[in-house]
């Protein structure tokens, strides 16, 4: 939807979006009392789309100061919901290649999703680790 700012749900088969997830929450509450809630259950990243019938509701968001689109396809976090360190899978529309992308929750405030987080060495190489424990793949670098 041109125009809408932050995080949404997107259909990535016919575009119908909406700024709720199908429950009715923000983003924030949904990363917090569904997916962190649920260890990581990359099941709940995305519903059926109402609209269409054929595609998946994600959760989208335009990457800062790009023409990009982002949608989630993968997200970890580690283990401390007052400050929720993650890494987020996530594809462009037109391009199928997956780009990695951090971002934390601090409380319920979905604007800390935009402010980029600091790691310490030893939470970045657990964070990378929980990727490969939940969503498979290779080692990274």
């Amino acid at each position: 939807m041109q125009g809408m700012t932050g995080y949404w749900w997107q259909c990535d088969n016919c575009g119908y979006t909406q700024r709720t997830s199908p429950e009715g929450l923000s983003v924030a509450s949904y990363i917090l009392d569904v997916i962190f809630a649920s260890e990581w259950d990359q099941s709940k990243l995305s519903h059926p789309c109402s609209t269409c019938g054929k595609g998946r509701l994600r959760i989208t968001y335009d990457y800062e100061g790009t023409d990009y689109r982002l949608s989630v396809t993968h997200m970890v976090g580690l283990d401390d919901p007052s400050n929720l360190q993650m890494l987020w899978e996530t594809k462009e529309r037109n391009d199928p290649k997956p780009w990695f992308d951090f971002h934390y929750l601090k409380g319920r405030n979905a604007r800390n999703l935009n402010r980029t987080p600091a790691f310490f060495r030893e939470d970045l190489k657990r964070l990378f680790q929980e990727y490969q424990r939940i969503c498979g793949g290779g080692p990274f670098p």
